[in-house]
Formats: C-alpha cells, sequence, structure tokens
C-alpha cells in the first residue's frame, strides 16, 4: 500500500473522532471490552459504568490504556466496515 492511500485512511479515521454518534458507540464498546478483560482476569461483575467510574479516579493507568487501545481498534473496525459496504 503507499503513502498516500495510508494518509487518507488515517484522514478518515481521524475524522471519526468528530461524529458524535461513531464515537458514542466506539467509546461504549470499549468500555464493555474493558469490563470483559476485567471480569475474565478477575471473575467479577465488573460493568462497563465501573470501568468508566475506575477510569475517572485515574488510579489505575492499565485500565485507561486499554480503553483507549479499544477505541482506536474501534475507530480501525469502522474504517474497515466503510470501505467493505
Amino acid at each position: 500500500m503507499n503513502n498516500e492511500l495510508v494518509n487518507q485512511a488515517l484522514a478518515v479515521i481521524e475524522s471519526y473522532k468528530t461524529n458524535a454518534i461513531i464515537m458514542d458507540f466506539v467509546n461504549k464498546e470499549a468500555l464493555e471490552k474493558v469490563a470483559a478483560d476485567i471480569r475474565v482476569k478477575t471473575n467479577s461483575g465488573t460493568t462497563a459504568k465501573a470501568v468508566s467510574l475506575l477510569m475517572i479516579t485515574n488510579k489505575d493507568k492499565t485500565i485507561a490504556k486499554r480503553f483507549n487501545e479499544y477505541v482506536q481498534l474501534g475507530l480501525v473496525g469502522c474504517f474497515m466496515a466503510s470501505i467493505k459496504s
């Protein structure tokens, strides 16, 4: 893939960050994924709401890091879905 196509793809993905509908969906999905990860690791009943509260306290940097990774993956997933249709 050439640099021009990569730059165009990155620009489209970046534009998704200003779309409230896409970001609402991606953020909710990222919270759910982090909660699922925590449930598996701790055998607890952690919810997406609990994850959002944990992120507000900012005591566990790995939660925010994982959330941001899932957001980025979600944005890439939205782009992939848009080029398949």
